[in-house]
């Protein structure tokens, strides 16, 4: 068999597929976009079998380093030591190891890695970047995050803060490449949308609905608006973070009267209807965020979007002039979603955020983006080294 023009080994401690996963949903968008453009690439992927996995179309070979629920510190070293073996036994056979996520896991196994073949990319500002824990763990992820760092090809941003966090940690700043989180720009789309209804609106929300995610704050802004006299409602959509939080959500939708006025829509399959066809703002007022896709989707519809400040959200919405962001609290969220709708703004709004998202998060920009940072051109134009053709991997589970 040829050699393929690009491969890349992907290590997603996180899953493969199915489930409802940020850095999951962000490694199936980027790597979907990345296959389309370069159809000859070979993609191969080192996973956690969470029990619910559902292998993505893009995916040449996959092996899965343990699995189950529990996902404590010995599960994480565990997997991390299986990945740092299988980096091993590749002996530099592939293009780019690509590390999604710099939690403990890749980070061992990026230890393995030869100098200058990892893509990093972190998925949560202040987050996976950060040494946390106990001091002598806190000191350790802190040494291998200036390792990873010190011998990557380059690092991708989804925000600013991102970019700010990999400088500290000593990555030069022309390695570190900005990074969109691709959306299918055939179905996700502005056409056909309406106006909103004079003297109503819809919010909506579309993720985990948790205490990280304050869909509550939601129903707080529509108690607000309906008390100046807007027809206001909420569809949300996704499932629940836990049964606690469900209870508790549901409870407060009927402690403020709200049984008439929101939908709970838990997981969907046509997201991209509902932000068309069933939602006027996007509302989303994280307390900590990467890129959310779900933002980066709300957009490519054309959807003003009103959120806080976190993560890549506050930054891409001013530099849209898709929307606006929020401080998080029921008042702030209404004020903000007003001046979205008052004297006919809210067009000019939905333009921006559609233009915005078009040039920053289309699949073909973000496949291009990626190719680029890691030395492709894609489509069989590689700008890199030939390698050798990649060993292959066993499906079943690799001992450790």
């Amino acid at each position: 068999m040829g050699r393929p023009e690009f491969s890349a080994l992907v290590l997603s401690p996180w899953g493969l597929g199915g489930g409802y996963s940020g850095p999951v949903t962000f490694l199936g968008r980027l790597f979907g976009a990345v296959h389309e453009a370069a159809p000859g690439a070979r993609l191969d992927v080192l996973y956690r079998d969470r029990g619910a996995e559902q292998v993505p179309g893009w995916v040449h070979a996959r092996a899965a380093l343990g699995g189950g629920p529990s996902w404590g510190l010995r599960a994480q070293l565990a997997w991390g030591l299986r990945a740092a073996r299988a980096v091993r036994e590749r002996a530099g056979r592939d293009d780019v190891i690509h590390l999604q996520g710099l939690y403990l896991p890749n980070l061992i196994a990026a230890y393995s890695a030869p100098p200058g073949r990892t893509a990093l990319l972190p998925v949560l500002e202040r987050g996976d970047l950060v040494p946390a824990g106990p001091r002598p763990l806190a000191a350790l992820k802190l040494r291998l995050l200036r390792r990873a760092v010190g011998r990557a090809r380059v690092a991708f941003a989804i925000s600013r803060g991102i970019e700010r966090e990999l400088r500290a940690l000593g990555m030069p700043p022309e390695r570190i490449v900005p990074l969109g989180n691709a959306v299918d720009e055939g179905e996700y789309t502005r056409a056909g949308r309406d106006v909103p209804a004079a003297g109503a609106v819809r919010l909506g929300f579309v993720g985990k609905l948790g205490p990280i995610k304050r869909p509550q704050l939601l129903l707080d802004a529509v108690v607000a608006l309906r008390g100046r006299g807007l027809d206001a409602t909420a569809v949300f959509v996704g499932p629940f973070a836990s049964p606690d939080f469900e209870a508790g959500f549901r409870a407060r939708v009927a402690e403020l009267g709200l049984e008439g006025h929101v939908t709970i829509g838990g997981m969907r399959t046509d997201v991209a209807s509902a932000l068309r066809t069933e939602i006027d703002v996007f509302v989303l007022p994280s307390s900590s965020e990467g890129m959310p896709g779900a933002l980066a989707e709300a957009m490519m519809t054309g959807l003003p979007a009103v959120v806080t400040d976190v993560g890549a959200m506050g930054d891409t919405v001013i530099a849209s002039g898709g929307g606006l962001v929020a401080r998080p609290d029921g008042a702030s969220l209404a004020d903000a979603v007003q001046r979205v709708l008052d004297d006919g703004a809210w067009a000019e709004y939905s333009r921006r955020a559609a233009e915005y998202a078009q040039a920053r998060f289309g699949s073909r920009a973000v496949a291009a983006a990626y190719l680029a940072g890691v030395g492709q051109r894609g489509a069989g134009d590689s700008a890199a080294e030939p390698a050798p053709e990649p060993a292959a991997l066993q499906t079943q589970e690799l001992g450790a």
